[in-house]
């Protein structure tokens, strides 16, 4: 840890590391509120010519300002269920690491939407679902797809959906009779 902290205290380091996410989801925050504010009228009288009575499609942080201490339980959860996924993954023919940037993002909503259906247990139960979920499921989808015939072997792209897509396009394949 010393020389990860490069010398500087421990906990100060922790401290600091961890003010620096905060200020940085903070950040991230006030960013996708200034974005909505100023992208969804833009698009408004456009949206009113062209496709009458449609709604703007957000992404997903836009669930965030609505329950910022349930996005952070969300995503620690989340982390938490990826990790037990990770160790459950070891004894299978594929170990695979959690994916960080999709668990913050997917985990974060997962913990506003739990949280408003049931409560701070709700998040915890979204989150910790969620991340064992996304985890799990590359476990076990990879040796379902054969990369190594393109070179790659022990990798994959770890984000659920396009591994979902992957699987349902070689199950196509394998239907057709034609090799993906």
């Amino acid at each position: 840890m010393a020389q990860v902290s490069g010398g500087t205290n421990v906990v100060l380091f922790a401290i600091i590391q961890g003010l620096t996410f905060v200020a940085g989801v903070l950040v991230l925050l006030q960013g996708v509120r200034m974005f909505l504010g100023e992208i969804v009228p833009a698009f408004k009288g456009i949206s009113e010519k062209l496709v009458p009575g449609a709604r703007p499609a957000l992404d997903i942080p836009i669930f965030y300002a609505a329950g910022p201490v349930a996005t952070t339980i969300g995503f620690l959860f989340a982390m938490v269920g990826g990790l037990i996924a990770t160790f459950i993954s070891t004894q299978m023919t594929v170990c695979v690491l959690p994916g960080v940037i999709g668990l913050f993002f997917m985990g974060g909503a997962a913990g506003v939407i739990g949280d408003k259906l049931g409560g701070k247990r709700g998040a915890v139960v979204a989150g910790l679902t969620l991340g064992f979920l996304f985890t799990m499921i590359v476990a076990l989808a990879y040796p379902l797809v054969d990369v190594t015939r393109y070179g790659v072997e022990g990798l994959w792209f770890a984000s659920t959906d396009a591994i979902i897509v992957s699987v349902l396009m070689k199950l196509v394949g394998m239907v057709l009779g034609i090799a993906v």
